[in-house]
């Protein structure tokens, strides 16, 4: 019997408040990834603008024809700080509800999260496919290839 998604009756948050079907969002999807991330951690408030940069040239890129998902997950110490960090740092993709551990711990499971920044693929289960992308948006975005690590995300993607 196979694992049943960890998105399924989920939430998932917009910055201006929305709330939308995680599982809908995931299924409409072409690339999700998982992003985990505190303001607290001077790393992550490096790597976020890196992140929000990529997602607006990817969605303004002519050959992208789905919106990859793009979800934060908050490792903040309270919903106050996760809010003003999703609402005033990040780009417009999707947040795990501060205090939904039912979404957040699989995830975190799945990823294998010991340290942030981290950046995963993960399948419309929500399996980790892949887990280096930090490392590999650092890269691309220093040598401006946006799309070149668009790519690289879609094909362990597309291994599922």
């Amino acid at each position: 019997m196979s694992k049943e998604s960890c998105f399924k009756d989920q939430k998932l948050r917009r910055r201006n408040g929305d709330l939308a079907d995680a599982m809908k969002i995931v299924n409409d999807a072409e690339l999700i990834l998982i992003y985990f991330s505190g303001h607290w951690c001077p790393p992550c408030r490096g790597f976020t603008p890196l992140l929000k940069d990529w997602y607006t040239q990817i969605l303004s890129h002519n050959e992208v024809k789905t919106r990859p998902v793009v979800i934060f997950v908050s490792c903040d110490q309270d919903a106050g700080a996760m809010d003003a960090y999703f609402k005033k740092d990040h780009g417009d993709y999707y947040a795990v509800i501060f205090d939904n551990d039912a979404l957040k711990d699989p995830l975190q499971t799945a990823c294998k999260v010991e340290g942030i920044p981290k950046l995963s693929v993960v399948d419309k289960k929500g399996d980790c496919l892949y887990a280096d992308g930090c490392d590999d948006m650092k890269k691309a975005m220093a040598e401006k290839k946006p799309f070149e690590l668009y790519q690289l995300f879609l094909s362990k993607y597309n291994k599922e």
